[in-house]
């Protein structure tokens, strides 16, 4: 007799087709879970990743399904804002309960991760997501190293800690529910997971293998792009009415938000002007009072300096809480 669909595996795919059959072939191997779909969201490549894809739907056709996101050559690319709008769609498509989010260059490396965290769930219904506390890195040369993560209850979690998205299995219609305007992927994500009524279990094993790439979009973008990212999911999630307090959100970005303040000198260089200009439309643009500091009144300028103060104030009192639990 079939069942309801258990567990959506959200793969997000752009120009991986050297990784693409070990991550699929990971996701294919996980155990104990009766009935999965793994959804692979193609963000456009210009390799042959869509063949690959096409290949294995093809052969697993009740498990694997894909859509491919368009490109527009004229829009200027944020390789975030793109990835999580794979995940979002992806989202929309999961016919299952619960769901898992893996790129295309990484791989699962613990098969009985799914099953245990489904088993966890199912027992704690206001638990929005299960954590694996461990994960791999792995480089070219198959060089490994184990990262542990700290177990953290959410609010001290989201104040400044840590850990990769495919870490975690969650509840999809929590994250459905909260999802922020522009960012899903990884820390956006797990944002939209932090209800207030919400708590996370941990589970003692590696999830998956975090390839290290020179290309990836971690690799790519220098310190000032990643603090305004950064800013970019502070808008957002200070724009999500109801769903994480203000005190450890300003907590979390406080460095972020002092970097681009110190850099901000170098914010009329073009290439930053997609961060920028991606921001105009929304509440708590804090890209452009940065922007705008040198030319603000004497007050205004008080108020941002205390502001900062006020931010890094909490960054070290939730850094000081967290030393103390541990």
């Amino acid at each position: 007799m079939k069942t309801d669909m258990l567990l959506s595996i959200i793969m997000v795919s752009y120009n991986e087709s050297s990784f693409l059959a070990e991550a699929i072939n990971s996701c294919l191997s996980i155990r104990d879970v009766d009935n999965f779909e793994i959804i692979v969201g193609d963000d456009g490549s210009s390799d042959n990743s869509l063949e690959i894809i096409k290949n294995y739907a093809k052969k697993y056709p009740h498990i694997i399904s894909y859509f491919v996101m368009d490109r527009d050559a004229i829009q200027p690319v944020i390789g975030s804002i793109r990835a999580s709008n794979v995940i979002k769609r992806g989202l929309e498509t999961a016919r299952g309960n619960y769901c898992y989010v893996i790129s295309g260059d990484d791989y699962i490396c613990d098969g009985n991760f799914f099953s245990n965290a489904i088993d966890i769930l199912n027992k704690h219904p206001k638990c929005s997501s299960v954590i694996a506390q461990k994960y791999k890195l792995i480089w070219p040369d198959k060089t490994e190293k184990l990262v542990s993560n700290k177990r953290f209850c959410p609010v001290l979690y989201w104040s400044g800690a840590y850990n990769h998205i495919s870490s975690f299995v969650f509840r999809k219609e929590i994250a459905k529910k909260n999802l922020l305007d522009r960012f899903c992927d990884d820390t956006g994500l797990e944002y939209s997971l932090l209800g207030k009524m919400h708590t996370w279990k941990y589970i003692n094993c590696s999830s998956f293998y975090y390839r290290q790439r020179d290309k990836s979009i971690m690799h790519d973008s220098d310190p000032l792009e990643l603090a305004l990212l950064e800013i970019m999911l502070f808008q957002d999630c200070l724009n999500k009415i109801n769903t994480c307090n203000k005190v450890y959100t300003l907590s979390r970005f406080s460095s972020s938000l002092i970097r681009v303040f110190k850099l901000r000198k170098l914010l009329d260089n073009a290439k930053y002007a997609k961060y920028i200009n991606n921001c105009e439309n929304l509440e708590n643009n804090f890209l452009k009072e940065i922007s705008d500091y040198d030319t603000e009144s004497v007050i205004e300028k008080i108020k941002m300096n205390f502001f900062l103060i006020y931010t890094f104030f909490l960054s070290f009192m939730f850094k000081v809480i967290r030393k103390i639990i541990l």
